[in-house]
């Protein structure tokens, strides 16, 4: 694809995005991006769920907020958990191309950390192909 391309799709998704998350909170929120110490990449990934399709994105930045990589995708839904965890399977592809490089990954899902860590929780099967 080109770039241009790309460019204009990522935008187009994440205004997607943004207006089913304001939708979802009925109210305008105030994003906040914290950085990653200077020597590390940072990657945060979101979802967001409207009209039967899961909108989810990725993006990676520097310690100074420079946008290294950034990638999103959609698919037919309803599942929050679901597009959670679509969206940290890209995280972790975005995360992948910097191999070598310290990383964070923003996870704000404890529904789906608890899916991957916790044996105690029954396992959500609509999910298990995202996660396995």
């Amino acid at each position: 694809m080109e770039p241009n391309k790309m460019t204009g799709a990522v935008w187009r998704r994440y205004n997607d995005h943004l207006m089913a998350w304001k939708e979802k909170s009925g109210e305008n929120s105030i994003f906040r991006w914290m950085p990653p110490n200077q020597e590390e990449l940072k990657v945060n990934y979101h979802v967001a769920v409207h009209g039967g399709a899961l909108f989810f994105a990725s993006i990676c930045r520097n310690g100074n907020g420079d946008i290294l990589q950034a990638c999103a995708g959609t698919t037919a839904g309803h599942n929050p958990l679901k597009g959670e965890a679509r969206a940290a399977r890209l995280a972790c592809q975005v995360a992948a191309s910097f191999e070598g490089i310290p990383m964070c990954i923003d996870v704000d899902s404890l529904d789906l950390v608890n899916q991957v860590y916790n044996l105690d929780v029954p396992p959500d099967w609509e999910i298990a192909g995202e996660v396995a």
